[in-house]
């Protein structure tokens, strides 16, 4: 079987679950991971699926400096 690329994992992902992630979190420094290495911060790295019975009501970026992300904080009700 083929593995899937990210933008159809993500698709697959948005059937059954809501996309809640509204904000910019590309990666912030190049960076390299078991043989992986990407020198252009082109990569959107996180992001916030919830099922559809969880409102998401506040979305954070988190900056830390020692790391490729941005973590995304959030405020939601059940």
């Amino acid at each position: 079987m083929e593995s899937k690329n990210l933008n159809e994992q993500l698709k697959d992902l948005e059937e059954k679950l809501i996309n809640n992630d509204t904000s910019n979190t590309w990666t912030t420094k190049p960076f390299s991971y078991n043989g992986f290495k990407e020198t252009e911060l082109k990569w959107k790295l996180d992001y916030i699926f919830t099922s559809r019975d969880i409102k998401v009501k506040e979305r954070k970026l988190v900056d830390i400096k020692y790391s490729d992300h941005l973590p995304i904080l959030i405020a939601f009700e059940l």
